[in-house]
C-alpha cells in the first residue's frame, strides 16, 4: 500500500464526481494519522507503536497538534473504556464508522485486555481503504498476534477480515441499504450490546446519508452512538471557525456543519432519529474536567513545553463530544464535571464602537504588550508577529497625529507585561522567547528621555504573570502577581517594585485565603488610591481554568523598614445571599482595566474555549456579577464579522476621546475606539 506522505499538501477545489468525493474523503485519513502517529511517539514511546505500520516517514507534529490530537484520541478511548466497564448480560460490539487506518481496536485489545474479553471490534469504512488496512494488520505482527483465528472474508463479500475479536469490513457509509444488511445478518449485532463510533467521519457525508446513518444505528435496542466532530459555537463568523472551515472547503467540505452548526442542534438531531438519551460536552470542557484522564495529560507537560492555551482552547471549543443511547439505562457522559451555570446579569447601554484596520500586513501581533508614550501615542511591543521582517514595536497615533521619536524597548520576546508607573516611566517585565526560556530582565522606560534602562531583575524568571499600578504611602508602584517559570512551575508570589527598593516580597496576611499558583491572571485596581483591586480568572497546573474571584487589599508599613502586606477579603464563585460570581469571569488570558462604566473584563478564553460576542468585554461588579453591553460591537458592520478581542493588550485611558483598549484578531490587527470619528492609525514605525 502507499504510504501518507506528511509532506504532501492537499490540492485544492472540491471535487465534482462521487468518486473523487470519496478519494478526497479518504485523503483527510492521511493527514490525521500522521498527527496521531506523532502523538503515540511523543507521549506513548514505551507503548506499541500500532500507527508505525500505516506511516511513511515520521513527522513530529507541532505541540498545538499533539495536543490536539491527544485529546481527540482521549475522548474516543474514554468513551469505549466507559462503554466496556457497563453491566452487560451478553456480548459487547464497538462498530468505527469511517475508521480510516486508525488501530483503536488493536490498542484496546492491548491495553485492557481484560475488559476486551466479549468484545468484538468492527471497522466500517470504504472498500478501497479497508483493503488496504486489512493487507497492513495481516502482514504486522504487533496487530495479528491480538487476534485468535483471523479469516479472509470471501471474494464477493463486504467483510474482508473476520476475526472473534476483530472484523473489518468494506461499505460506504452511506449505503444504509448493505450497512443494515452485513449489521443484522452477517454480523447479527441485534444480539449485542452496540457502541457506534464516529470520529470526524459522518460530518463529510450528504446530510440525508449521514442521517439514515444515524437513524439506522438508533434500531437497535442497546446502542450506543459516540460522535467526534466540529461545531460552530460562534457561528462561521468567529475567526478561528472562519479557518478552520476554509481549511475543509479546500476539498472536503463540512457537509452536515451546514445543517448542524451548534450542540444544541446535533441533540435535536439525535432525538429526532430515535436515539433516548444524549448528552454531548465540548471537547475544552472534558480538559477542564480534573478526572478526564488525568494521569496520563498529567504526564503531558514533562514530554514537551508547552504555551499555545488559547488556540488549545479554541480548538476544543470548536469540536464536540455526543453520547447517545436507545437503552433504558441511564446515560453518562465520560465527564459530568460542570464549569457553567446561569445567573441574572445587566445589560448596560449599548456602546457602539468604531474600529480601524491596520493596513494590509502591518500590526499582525498577539501575545504583546501595548503601553502609552504620550497622550497621543501608544506602543505595541513584543508578542508574535505575522512577518520576520517586521519590527518588534508599532506605534499608534490618534487620526493624523506625528508620532514622537521613539526607541523601541530593547526586548525582543512576548507574554510579558510593560506597567505605568508614574506620568513618564514605565516598567517592561518578564516575559519569553520559548515556553523554556522565560525572561528574569526588567527595563523601564523614560518619555521625556525616550530612554530605556536596565534595572533589578524580577526572579525567578517568569511569562504570563500580572502586574498592576499601586500606591504605597503616595509613593507609585508596581504590583506583579503569578506567571511561569521555565520549568514550568507556576508562582504564587507577589512581588513589589518600587524605584527605590526595587523588587521586594509582598507577604499575605492570610495565607489561606491566598489565590493559588496561577498564570495568566487579570488583575486591576478598586480604589482612585491604588490599594485595593481584584484577581480574577488564569490557569491552574494542568491546564485548568481557576474560577475564583479574589479581592485584595494592600497593608502598608507603619515604618520604611516594614513589608508591604496583602490580605484577600473575598473568593469567590459562592453563593450567598448576594449571589454568585458570573461564568463570564472565568477567564485566560483577559484583561481588566478600568474605565468611565467601571472595570472592564476584556477578551481571553473561558469555561467552553470560546468567549461568546456578547461577553467578550462585559463590566465587573461587586462579588462577581458582571454587566453586559447590549449591542457592544454595534460598529463592526454586524454579524460578528469585525475584530474580536481574542489576543489583544490594553492600555489605560489616553484622552477622553481617545482609544482605551486595543486588540488584534487572528488574522487582523484591529484599533477600537470608544468614540465615533476618531480612528486610531498605525505610525509608519
Amino acid at each position: 500500500m502507499s504510504k501518507p506522505d506528511p509532506e504532501r499538501k492537499p490540492p485544492t477545489g472540491i471535487p465534482t464526481t462521487k468518486q473523487k468525493q470519496d478519494e478526497a474523503i479518504i485523503g483527510t485519513n492521511d493527514y490525521s494519522i500522521v498527527s496521531k502517529r506523532s502523538v503515540e511517539k511523543i507521549y506513548y514511546p514505551e507503548e506499541p507503536q500500532f500507527f508505525e505500520p500505516f506511516i511513511g516517514r515520521f513527522k513530529r507534529r507541532a505541540p498545538l497538534i499533539n495536543r490536539g490530537y491527544w485529546l481527540r484520541m482521549q475522548s474516543i478511548e474514554q468513551a469505549v473504556l466507559q462503554f466496556l466497564g457497563e453491566k452487560s448480560d451478553g456480548k459487547k460490539v464497538v462498530v468505527n464508522l469511517g475508521c480510516g487506518y486508525e488501530p483503536l481496536p488493536f490498542r484496546m485489545l492491548w491495553k485492557y485486555g481484560n475488559r476486551c474479553r466479549t468484545v468484538r471490534f468492527v471497522d466500517v469504512d470504504y472498500p478501497q481503504l479497508i483493503r488496504k488496512k486489512v493487507d497492513v494488520v495481516k502482514k504486522n505482527h504487533i496487530y495479528s498476534d491480538l487476534l485468535t483465528q483471523p479469516v479472509s472474508g470471501e471474494a464477493h463479500s463486504s467483510i474482508l477480515l473476520n476475526d472473534g475479536r476483530y472484523c473489518a469490513v468494506g461499505c460506504d457509509l452511506g449505503n444504509t441499504k448493505a450497512l443494515d444488511h452485513i449489521f443484522r445478518t452477517e454480523l447479527h449485532l441485534d444480539e449485542s450490546s452496540i457502541l457506534f463510533v464516529g470520529e470526524v467521519s459522518v460530518v463529510y457525508m450528504e446530510v440525508k446519508a449521514a442521517d439514515e446513518l444515524i437513524k439506522l444505528c438508533a434500531t437497535f435496542n442497546d446502542a450506543r452512538f459516540c460522535l467526534l466532530e466540529q461545531h460552530l459555537p460562534e457561528g462561521r463568523g468567529h475567526p478561528f471557525a472562519k479557518t478552520m472551515l476554509a481549511h475543509f472547503q479546500k476539498q472536503t467540505p463540512l457537509r452536515c456543519l451546514e445543517s448542524y452548526t451548534t450542540i444544541q442542534s446535533q441533540n435535536t438531531r439525535f432525538h429526532a432519529a430515535g436515539w433516548r438519551e444524549v448528552k454531548t460536552k465540548d471537547l475544552w470542557s472534558l480538559w477542564q474536567d480534573p478526572d478526564f484522564a488525568s494521569s496520563e495529560r498529567r504526564a503531558l507537560d514533562s514530554v514537551e513545553p508547552f504555551d499555545e492555551w488559547e488556540e488549545l482552547a479554541l480548538f476544543g471549543g470548536h469540536y464536540f463530544l455526543l453520547l447517545a443511547t436507545t437503552s433504558t439505562a441511564p446515560l453518562k457522559h465520560v465527564s459530568e464535571h460542570a464549569m457553567d451555570y446561569e445567573i441574572p446579569y445587566n445589560i448596560s447601554p449599548s456602546v457602539e464602537l468604531q474600529h480601524c484596520l491596520n493596513p494590509a500586513g502591518r500590526g499582525l501581533r498577539r501575545f504583546g504588550a501595548s503601553f502609552k508614550i504620550d497622550e497621543e501615542t501608544i506602543a505595541f511591543h513584543g508578542g508574535l508577529k505575522s512577518l520576520s521582517q517586521q519590527s518588534n514595536c508599532d506605534i499608534y497615533t490618534r487620526g493624523s497625529s506625528t508620532p514622537q521619536p521613539f526607541t523601541t524597548p530593547p526586548e525582543n520576546i512576548l507574554c510579558h507585561t510593560i506597567t505605568k508607573l508614574d506620568t513618564s516611566t514605565s516598567l517592561l517585565t518578564g516575559g519569553r522567547n520559548s515556553p523554556s526560556k522565560a525572561n528574569p530582565s526588567s527595563h523601564l522606560y523614560n518619555s521625556d528621555k525616550n530612554t530605556w534602562t536596565p534595572t533589578h531583575d524580577l526572579q525567578p524568571a517568569r511569562y504570563r504573570h500580572c502586574s498592576v499600578t499601586v500606591t504605597i504611602n503616595s509613593t507609585p508602584a508596581i504590583l506583579t502577581f503569578g506567571g511561569k517559570t521555565s520549568t514550568g512551575l507556576l508562582l504564587d508570589t507577589w512581588a513589589l517594585y518600587t524605584p527605590s527598593k526595587r523588587w521586594t516580597p509582598v507577604t499575605p496576611t492570610n495565607p489561606n485565603g491566598a489565590p493559588p499558583p496561577l498564570f495568566g491572571a487579570s488583575l486591576a485596581t478598586t480604589n482612585p488610591s491604588g490599594t485595593t483591586g481584584l484577581l480574577l480568572g488564569g490557569m491552574k497546573q494542568g491546564g485548568f481554568l481557576h474560577a475564583h474571584f479574589t479581592t485584595w487589599e494592600l497593608v502598608t508599613p507603619d515604618s520604611e523598614d516594614g513589608g508591604v502586606r496583602i490580605t484577600f477579603t473575598s473568593s469567590l464563585p459562592r453563593l450567598n445571599e448576594v449571589g454568585i460570581a458570573s461564568p463570564a469571569t472565568l477567564r485566560f488570558g483577559a484583561s481588566l482595566v478600568p474605565s468611565r462604566w467601571g472595570i472592564l473584563l476584556i477578551g481571553g478564553i473561558g469555561s467552553r474555549g470560546v468567549v461568546p460576542m456578547e461577553e467578550e468585554v462585559v463590566v465587573v461588579r461587586k462579588y462577581g456579577r458582571i454587566d453586559k453591553f447590549g449591542g457592544l460591537f454595534a460598529g463592526d458592520g454586524g454579524g460578528g464579522e469585525g475584530g474580536r478581542p481574542l489576543w489583544h493588550s490594553v492600555t489605560e485611558e489616553v484622552t477622553s476621546s481617545f482609544s482605551k483598549l486595543m486588540f488584534d484578531a487572528e488574522k487582523t490587527s484591529i484599533s477600537l475606539v470608544w468614540e465615533r470619528d476618531k480612528p486610531l492609525l498605525e505610525s509608519a514605525k
